[in-house]
């Protein structure tokens, strides 16, 4: 009643059971029609005042009738500093409300009995009842939850409170219910100033982009994106094994990752065993696919003849088509199932082609994942294993793969943890002469004679045009697109890492990375086209000495190798925290594509195969880099902030005499709940903002940097 008539209630909750659930239909009945009907067999009276109804019990009619009274109060926290901005609502009524003003004072009308709730914040929410009073102070205390929660940064985590930078995070645990196959559609529009463009629909080519804050160069504005702390792709995440993301922003946030981080950080960490029973998880998607919109063209082979012969009239020239021909198919139309003089019926011996409906497919997509998480005394585990079957709506463009994942840790001693963290994937995706060529499908495909007196495919064999007068080199697009072959290609990502505690405040971690890929071989289709009209190929299959096979195959090894040593205390109202590190990468890359001419059967491709060599070509990349790094931070009382970070990193991509480089930076902020000057009065401020002040660059290329972040 109360969306429906905008009516709003108060009563007892000791009187009214507001939880009685009764099932009753109105249709064009009065309020006090509905409310005579609810309470008919209940002691339950009421009083209707303009929009406000009053409920009350037996003869308490006085009670429900007390007028509204204005209630004032000021709302504090615990140290008594008044809150402006705070809300205070009448509860059950939630248009009857306001904020207070910068002394932390409200003013609200109500009825005696009613309970004002107040909430902001970074504050925990509070109801209190009004009663007889006149005069309601409100005390809120801090949510000491929000001020311990604690991000993921560079390298370490943090209390968000104390963060100098900006550092957005996303709760995957809180996305599960989005069915996406893709974790980077899943981090679409769920932080702000992240940016995520795709740019195709092809699967496993979906071509996503990704900005932070927009483009602030010409060259490449990709963020570095770190998968528990190894460089990856999003894509090559299952999004049921992530715990949680973190966008690093700004330049503050972003220092200690050198000139890398210029673009920001993306930091995903996957999930871990965690205390209680054994977690079995089952997430499923099956989804119906099938294009958005198709603009058709015309796929009446009659109507497409008479057009063609008018437009040529039009310059002059005599009919392309003779009526014989359109005879011919008006014939075949009106009886479709008819059989032609080859033998098979005349909706394909005399087809009328819609090209859209061929090249674009209606198609079951499909993932399953199995996750089993848990912690057995001093050993904890979680681990995935996830299928992708996804076959696009066109033609020769799906994928299928198999995602694994092992996070395993155990505590030996009370200060030594010991543990692995390794995933994998399998993928075999399909290939198709667009898809090979690396180009989108639709925009390389050619339709320019995709006429519609072709029928695509019939029992094993690909369609010619039937016109007698039409263009023998007219395209059957799924002809064009025929390709033998596969493209396969699979994933190892491992870390093994230590963690040692000692001397009670300091931590050292040591993690080891490595991963591996791909390879993809292809061969050309040796199929004729066969004219269903006449029940003869018309072109036929290619000569086997005229066609070639091709092996393509590349490798990625890259390891990483960190160490980490952390220092964390808190003196009363000091908090301290240092971290210094060592990481040193390297990268190998090797690429072979062999080609070989004449093969002696094209069924049989492999390169062996082939009589001729035709082309061997293959290149290898390599480059190291070391890395030493550190940051120091200062809290006092969570509000005044400082911190420092210094990187100096060497690359082998540079010459020796200027292979190393520094990259410091500093920052400080102050956290504040307002700000008042003396003697002026201003509207709320947000409270946990944070305004920080940062120099960021190498000797003699300082930048300055003023930001203010809301948390």
């Amino acid at each position: 009643m109360n969306k429906k008539s905008g009516f709003y209630f108060t009563y007892n909750l000791e009187q009214v059971k507001v939880t009685r659930k009764v099932t009753v239909n109105f249709k064009d009945k009065t309020v006090p029609e509905v409310l005579d009907e609810l309470f008919a067999k209940e002691n339950i009276h009421y009083v209707i005042n303009d929009k406000h109804i009053a409920l009350y019990k037996g003869n308490e009619r006085q009670v429900a009738l007390q007028a509204k009274k204005d209630i004032k109060g000021v709302v504090t926290d615990k140290n008594g500093e008044p809150i402006p901005g705070a809300n205070i609502i009448e509860k059950g009524n939630p248009t009857n409300g306001t904020i207070t003003d910068v002394d932390g004072n409200y003013t609200l009308s109500v009825f005696g009995n009613s309970v004002l709730v107040a909430s902001y914040i970074g504050y925990n929410r509070i109801e209190i009842q009004v009663k007889d009073r006149s005069v309601v102070d409100i005390t809120l205390s801090e949510d000491t939850q929000a001020l311990e929660e604690v991000v993921v940064v560079g390298y370490s985590t943090q209390k968000k409170v104390n963060l100098t930078g900006s550092v957005s995070t996303v709760n995957f645990e809180s996305m599960s219910s989005r069915p996406v196959t893709d974790a980077s559609q899943a981090l679409s529009g769920a932080s702000p100033g992240l940016q995520i463009m795709q740019s195709s629909g092809q699967p496993n080519a979906e071509s996503f982009s990704y900005n932070i804050r927009g483009v602030g160069t010409l060259n490449s504005s990709s963020p570095l994106i770190l998968v528990d702390g190894m460089e990856q792709s999003i894509s090559m995440v299952n999004p049921s094994d992530i715990a949680n993301v973190s966008i690093l922003k700004d330049a503050a946030s972003c220092a200690i990752y050198g000139n890398r981080g210029a673009n920001g950080v993306i930091l995903i960490t996957t999930k871990n065993g965690t205390e209680g029973k054994i977690s079995v998880t089952y997430d499923g998607t099956v989804s119906y696919n099938e294009p958005f919109k198709i603009v058709h063209t015309i796929s009446d082979y009659v109507q497409y003849m008479k057009l063609m012969n008018e437009s040529s009239n039009n310059l002059g020239n005599s009919d392309i088509f003779s009526q014989s021909s359109i005879d011919l198919w008006e014939a075949a139309k009106a009886d479709p199932n008819g059989i032609s003089a080859s033998g098979y019926p005349n909706y394909v011996a005399y087809p009328n082609t819609d090209w859209w409906d061929e090249i674009y497919t209606k198609q079951w997509m499909q993932k399953h994942t199995i996750s089993l998480n848990g912690k057995e005394k001093k050993t904890g585990y979680s681990m995935s294993f996830s299928y992708i079957d996804n076959p696009g709506i066109m033609k020769n463009t799906g994928y299928n793969r198999y995602m694994g994942r092992v996070n395993l840790y155990s505590d030996i001693t009370d200060w030594l943890r010991v543990g692995t963290r390794t995933s994998g994937n399998v993928t075999d995706q399909e290939v198709s002469v667009t898809s090979y060529n690396g180009s989108s499908h639709i925009n390389s495909m050619n339709t320019e004679k995709m006429v519609p007196c072709i029928y695509p495919y019939y029992d094993g064999k690909y369609g010619a045009p039937e016109g007698p007068e039409e263009d023998p080199q007219s395209h059957n697009g799924l002809w064009d697109n025929v390709l033998n072959g596969f493209d396969k290609y699979s994933q190892l990502y491992t870390e093994w890492y230590a963690q040692v505690k000692f001397l009670k405040y300091f931590t050292y971690n040591f993690d080891f990375y490595q991963d591996l890929r791909r390879e993809r071989k292809v061969s050309d289709a040796s199929i004729g086209k066969f004219s269903f009209s006449k029940g003869a190929y018309s072109t036929g299959a290619d000569d086997p000495s005229t066609l070639y096979t091709r092996m393509y195959y590349t490798r990625t090894n890259r390891t990483k190798l960190n160490h980490l040593l952390n220092y964390n205390q808190s003196f009363g109202i000091h908090d301290v925290s240092a971290m210094v590190g060592y990481e040193e990468e390297t990268y190998d890359y090797r690429e072979t594509n062999v080609s070989k001419l004449g093969l002696t059967d094209a069924a049989v491709n492999d390169l062996d195969a082939a009589t001729t060599p035709y082309s061997t070509a293959g290149y290898g990349t390599e480059y190291a880099a070391r890395s030493v790094f550190g940051r120091a931070n200062y809290a006092y009382k969570s509000r005044y902030l400082l911190e420092f970070n210094l990187r100096y990193d060497g690359s082998s991509r540079f010459s020796p005499d200027y292979r190393w480089g520094a990259f410091p930076s500093f920052s400080a902020g102050w956290r504040y709940g307002f700000f008042r000057p003396p003697g002026i009065r201003m509207a709320p401020v947000h409270p946990k903002s944070h305004t920080a002040f940062l120099y960021r660059g190498r000797p003699g290329f300082w930048q300055t940097f003023l930001s203010q972040s809301v948390s």
